[in-house]
């Protein structure tokens, strides 16, 4: 027993120290030597990876902070008040207007028949006063052998004829129906003939007497 005890013990010691050799052989070829520098770099960067990772994931970090948060939630009530008036502020004057736009004066004609388009209405505004004394001075042209006594005379032989009132009416009619339409001038354009839609006598017709206004003088008459 003492001779195989002592051979065990010796084979032993021969794996051992092969294993211890093999290992040695390992780390000197596939293990090289640890450098402590690098080993205290290596910790630095783990800690600072830990701690990013921390405040990546930690719970609440999107919450603001209780003084944000305060800051925050008095901004919003500022805006949603709104706001009044300081009476103590004296309020601006209103600017002053500017001066008005000078308007160059319009020429107003004093004798209505100066144009034939206020001289129909001048006439129609006659006949219905019936004022024949005017009626004859303004509706008939001028006649240079017609005397006062005769224009007279014409302005009571006017108001003494029953049919009057009725020519009248019937005159205003037809110049009423032309009033606002477009005449046809002569070539020299002092005669100016209108196509009423009535007959100034009255008398119902298809084909209604034609009215001729000519102009004498400057001033329009109705022929």
């Amino acid at each position: 027993m003492g001779v195989l005890g002592s051979t065990r013990r010796f084979l032993r010691f021969l794996t051992l120290n092969r294993v211890l050799k093999v290992n040695d052989a390992f780390q000197t070829v596939f293990v090289p030597p640890m450098n402590t520098r690098r080993l205290s770099d290596l910790a630095i960067i783990g800690c600072l990876a830990a701690l990013g990772a921390w405040w990546w994931f930690a719970p609440g970090k999107d919450t603001p902070k209780p003084a944000v948060a305060a800051v925050r939630a008095h901004a919003e009530e500022e805006l949603s008040t709104p706001l009044t008036p300081d009476p103590t502020l004296t309020p601006p004057e209103p600017l002053p207007s500017p001066p008005p736009t000078p308007v160059a004066p319009v020429a107003i004609t004093a004798d209505p028949q100066a144009e034939l388009g206020t001289t129909i209405p001048a006439i129609i505004q006659l006949l219905a006063n019936q004022d024949f004394k005017t009626i004859v001075e303004n509706l008939i042209p001028p006649d240079p052998n017609r005397t006062p006594e005769q224009m007279a005379a014409m302005a009571q032989q006017m108001a003494q004829d029953p049919r009057m009132p009725q020519k009248v009416q019937a005159t205003i009619a037809a110049l009423q129906s032309i009033q606002f339409a477009t005449p046809t001038y002569n070539a020299t354009g002092d005669q100016a003939t209108y196509q009423p839609s009535v007959d100034p006598s009255g008398v119902p017709t298809d084909s209604p007497r034609i009215l001729t206004f000519t102009k004498v003088n400057g001033r329009w008459y109705l022929k």
